[in-house]
């Protein structure tokens, strides 16, 4: 519960440095780091927490916590801020970029919560292209390992072209949105 907690502050000071001129998340989190009693271990911005260990360990905590008569104001609310990284701030900022381009085409490569693995429980991901079906974008995906888990969790898979490799995924977009970092 602590790492989601850490990593949702991390997301919060990602929003505020992107709309902050000059700001900087990774120069802000790497000067909190440096800081002995926070570390930097979890503390980047990024998207969101996902998969199927982080989201669960937090609402079980709160949950044990309920069961023993304590609130866990700060457990329900990281998981309240992550859900609004995933399906507001992100989906968000991308129509804003696509706006600018005047373009309806995004290339969302990184369908996994994180690297190597084949897992889209919880991917940010998914939630953010969940929140664009109904935008009138034209989504194009890639994911060297999950792309048939991916169309499982998008109810409305068929809207979107998923391709083979990362070059013909980038094909005619002018927005190209990295939700996993794989090394390819």
């Amino acid at each position: 519960s602590y790492c989601t907690l850490k990593i949702t502050f991390a997301n919060i000071l990602a929003e505020i440095c992107e709309n902050m001129p000059g700001g900087n998340v990774d120069h802000v989190t790497n000067a909190l780091g440096d800081d002995s009693r926070i570390g930097r271990k979890y503390l980047k911005g990024g998207l969101s927490y996902g998969g199927p260990c982080f989201p669960r360990d937090n609402r079980a905590f709160a949950k044990t916590a309920e069961k023993f008569g304590c609130k866990t104001p700060l457990a329900v609310r990281t998981d309240q801020i992550n859900d609004y990284h995933r399906n507001e701030r992100i989906p968000n900022k991308l129509l804003q970029l696509l706006k600018e381009q005047k373009s309806t085409k995004l290339s969302i490569l990184g369908l996994t919560y994180k690297t190597d693995t084949q897992l889209v429980e919880e991917a940010a991901a998914i939630s953010i292209i969940n929140s664009l079906l109904d935008k009138n974008i034209e989504i194009t995906v890639y994911d060297p390992a999950a792309m048939e888990e991916a169309k499982k969790e998008i109810p409305e898979f068929e809207k979107i072209k998923f391709t083979d490799s990362a070059k013909k995924c980038l094909q005619g977009a002018k927005i190209c949105f990295i939700a996993t970092p794989w090394a390819e």
